[in-house]
């Protein structure tokens, strides 16, 4: 063993015995900085460092990510799921949980003797090792420190793209099927963490998913996944026709018995909203399509798609909870960012957006860490 083995195990050592020591993250990240270098703490109360040589931080950023690696592996032996394994009964925190927090509080510290981007490529190693069914325990963590690393302490894009990498790791993990709403939470984290402009988000090529066939009464699909179509000759009206009849649809105050349970879901807000915003990326893809695409809509046909268009908006605001504010935050999103919303006619990253206030006006608060963000 090498000399600079031998100083990352002593590093790890420290790291494992202060998670031992103590349970308040600052309390176990002064003592682990105090104990593997003394120099770099200044002050105690109030805590301030100094940042560590680059070899002696490199030393401490490998010895973190070892300790990391053996509470993966203890908590393995255990037969225990690593966001459950605590390394003394009692505890409130797995022991994971609780080396994160403590590098969580230590990164951001100005000046640190830690690099800003470490929290994030911890989780990541942590999720690379975590098996399937542990997948959703390591999310739950990272989904309520969203506030945290939502911070301008971590607002560096390479933070932020450790963690998306971390997401669509567990992402390609996950079955779609077997686990749906974790990758449905999933998302909606991505959303709340990443601008609405991030590349990941969008749909930078403009490519239209034409195999997506989902039967829909009276609604033709085909225009929403390829809107294309509708710039074929005499193919408007058919849009205009079957917009108008599901804005009708919509208008209706009861639903009838002996309804079909897709014009019953007419009713539900969720889907309301879901459909009016395709019908206004729909039609400002039309309005503005790209320039390998045919040319818009002609005058004629362009008046008939802004009284659709209004008629869309005034859905919009019918539809509670908080209809007004959520059809103008749209508006606003529609307008301010018109290339956007016409990528490829697609919602892409406008509509876990989109999702995202429509759960902020519904006047709920969001739900904690752990339970689905989707119902």
């Amino acid at each position: 063993m090498t000399s600079y083995d031998k100083e990352i195990d002593r590093l790890q050592g420290l790291v494992l015995d202060a998670l031992r020591q103590h349970t308040l993250p600052e309390a176990v990240a002064q003592q682990l900085v105090h104990a593997s270098f003394p120099d770099a703490v200044v002050s105690v109360s109030p805590p301030a460092f100094k940042p560590l040589p680059a070899a002696q931080q490199e030393q401490l950023t490998n010895a973190l990510h070892a300790a990391a690696a053996q509470l993966l592996a203890d908590a393995k032996a255990a037969g225990q799921q690593v966001m459950q394994y605590k390394l003394e009964p009692g505890r409130e925190q797995a022991a994971v949980a609780e080396l994160l927090d403590a590098v969580l509080w230590l990164a951001p510290q100005t000046p640190s003797p830690l690099d800003i981007g470490l929290p994030a490529q911890l989780l990541e190693q942590i999720t690379e090792g975590a098996s399937v069914q542990e997948c959703e325990g390591v999310f739950v963590y990272l989904d309520s420190r969203t506030a945290t690393f939502k911070s301008p302490a971590f607002a560096e894009m390479r933070c932020k793209n450790t963690l998306l990498r971390t997401c669509n790791m567990l992402l390609k993990r996950l079955s779609k099927s077997a686990n749906a709403m974790l990758c449905g939470r999933i998302l909606l984290f991505l959303a709340k963490l990443l601008p609405l402009t991030e590349r990941s988000g969008v749909n930078l090529g403009g490519s239209f998913n034409t195999d997506n066939a989902t039967p829909v009464e009276d609604v033709q699909e085909t225009f929403f996944s390829n809107p294309q179509v509708a710039l074929q000759p005499g193919k408007w009206g058919e849009v205009s026709r079957d917009i108008k009849r599901v804005l009708d649809k919509f208008r209706l105050e009861k639903v009838t018995v002996g309804e079909s349970a897709a014009v019953a879901s007419l009713r539900d807000a969720t889907f309301r909203r879901h459909f009016l915003l395709q019908c206004l990326v729909l039609m400002q893809w039309c309005e503005r399509p790209r320039q390998k695409d045919k040319a818009g809509l002609r005058a004629k046909l362009l008046e008939d798609m802004q009284e659709l268009r209004a008629r869309v908006y005034a859905s919009l605001e019918s539809t509670p909870d908080k209809g007004p504010q959520f059809a103008a935050a749209i508006r606003h999103l529609m307008q301010a960012r018109p290339r956007l919303c016409c990528l490829g006619g697609q919602l892409g990253g406008l509509e876990a957006k989109a999702r995202a206030l429509q759960h902020r006006c519904s006047g709920r608060p969001e739900p904690p860490a752990g339970q689905s963000q989707l119902t």
